[in-house]
């Protein structure tokens, strides 16, 4: 079967500049582009690799990474040759299996999920899939819980942060703290559906995650990329 997301209009590029040479439909527009970009990274969907369970009701590509942001963050990872990972928002463990995948047999990565439905299936797919020994999952608020995970990590290497985006700030903080030198935070939704745009948010999460752009604007010494692809992809490098 053909990969697509159900909403495809969340990828790059829409605008109709950066489109002005390609000479099919709109309609076939996202499905070329699909075509094109699966083709470059070596797969359509994340079902070519994992054997996974889903919640019902619930599509993976509706709410998961993309195939192009999971190729990031794994070659991010590859190349920062990052050992100690952890992850804010398990979703069902995929992300996390791309990281462990990423950092090695030798590698660890920590994942926190508030969602106990999320947790539970997470935790069948970690397991049906042979990475109980790469991934812990932690069910519960990150707010408590990353404290536990640095204890059991003593640092981390690369934070992947999705989680509760009325406390991007205060996480962030915290977890710059937790990062080891030459470690990075990638955080995900970082235009928050553009509510970041307006001169004040229109959402508690939006505010969050405008806040944490402030912070970060603010803060020269670290190095930092923010890439406008689907909602948002902020990297953050500590030297």
């Amino acid at each position: 079967m053909k990969f697509r997301l159900d909403n495809a209009d969340r990828l790059l590029p829409t605008q109709p500049v950066l489109k002005e040479l390609y000479k099919g439909s709109d309609d076939q527009y996202f499905d070329d582009l699909l075509s094109r970009l699966s083709s470059v990274i070596g797969f359509n969907n994340v079902a070519e690799r994992y054997d996974l369970s889903l919640p019902e009701g619930i599509n993976y590509e509706t709410l998961g990474s993309s195939v192009s942001n999971l190729a990031l963050f794994s070659m991010m990872v590859s190349m920062g040759r990052y050992k100690t990972i952890l992850e804010i928002g398990t979703f069902v463990g995929v992300s996390a299996m791309f990281l462990a995948e990423a950092a090695g047999d030798d590698g660890r990565v920590i994942t926190l999920e508030i969602g106990e439905e999320f947790a539970e299936i997470a935790r069948k797919n970690i397991s049906s899939n042979g990475f109980d020994d790469r991934i812990k999952l932690i069910h519960g608020d990150a707010n408590q819980s990353i404290e536990q995970a640095h204890e059991e990590a003593g640092g981390f290497d690369l934070v992947f942060l999705d989680g509760d985006k009325g406390a991007y700030c205060k996480l962030f903080i915290r977890l710059l703290d937790m990062l080891n030198p030459g470690g990075a935070i990638v955080v995900d939704d970082a235009l928050f559906h553009c509510d970041v745009l307006n001169g004040v948010a229109t959402t508690e999460k939006g505010q969050g995650v405008a806040d944490l752009l402030d912070l970060v604007a603010d803060r020269e010494d670290l190095q930092r990329c923010f890439l406008p692809v689907e909602n948002g992809v902020l990297i953050v490098r500590k030297p």
